[in-house]
């Protein structure tokens, strides 16, 4: 039992039920992970995420905030609540698995305390359940106060609310300038291409796809514009080959 958030879920893809929970590697709040054919009766939970070298050695995972993108079913992510015990406030960062076993942190944190005064001022934590709501959007729920976690600890009310973005635009490849990337090889489920993306002019994007005749970078019509979900051509055609 702990004073934390516990996650517990059946996994339509595994058929299997999944449960995520506070645990304490090396005396550091972490959260593991464990899974069960019965619900009754479950193993102890194995550590997957815990604090990484680039962020602050004060920093505790509090909240896990899991979550399956919706529409999807192994499309898993997390949004752990940093407690940033040397400013006594919090942050929510990101995480992503293909199968909930095996996560990756990504960089940047996705959300932060609000202004002076606000009702989420002081500190926040995660909740579950991120959803579509109308007008292309994404929300999370989560709680915040607009007192510190721990100065002053009683006398407060907390409230709820809602953190949005747009629908598939949690995280990004960003560039300033000039920038590339590959992805990994991939199994084309179809003939097409779109990507979600925003380039202001005079920024554009451009794709190339590795050994297909015809559709290398030089070939691609140039992306340009704020689009969720934009066809990629090459010199008019959209066939990836």
């Amino acid at each position: 039992v702990c004073d934390s958030q516990t996650c517990v879920y059946y996994d339509e893809f595994l058929g299997k039920w999944v449960l995520y929970t506070r645990t304490y590697p090396l005396g550091r709040r972490g959260i593991g992970r464990a899974e069960t054919d019965n619900i009754d009766r479950w193993p102890v939970p194995e550590t997957i995420l815990w604090m990484h070298h680039s962020l602050d050695p004060s920093i505790d995972l509090y909240c896990n905030s899991k979550s399956l993108y919706p529409g999807t079913k192994t499309m898993h992510l997390m949004f752990p609540t940093l407690y940033l015990r040397r400013k006594d406030m919090c942050a929510l960062g990101m995480a992503s698995s293909p199968d909930g076993v095996a996560w990756s942190w990504l960089p940047e944190r996705i959300l932060e305390c609000g202004p002076d005064g606000s009702w989420d001022a002081g500190c926040f934590f995660g909740g579950f359940g991120l959803t579509h709501l109308p007008g292309d959007l994404v929300a999370l729920p989560y709680g915040g106060y607009k007192h510190p976690h721990k100065y002053p600890r009683f006398g407060r009310l907390g409230a709820i609310g809602l953190a949005t973005w747009k629908r598939e635009r949690l995280a990004a490849i960003q560039a300033e300038e000039a920038g590339e990337f590959w992805t990994v090889n991939i199994q084309a489920p179809g003939d097409q291409l779109y990507l979600n993306f925003e380039a202001k002019m005079p920024g554009y994007v451009k794709v190339g796809i590795e050994g297909a005749e015809n559709r290398g970078v030089d070939d691609c019509d140039i992306l340009v514009g704020d689009h969720l979900k934009k066809l990629v051509t090459w010199k008019g055609q959209s066939s990836i080959g």
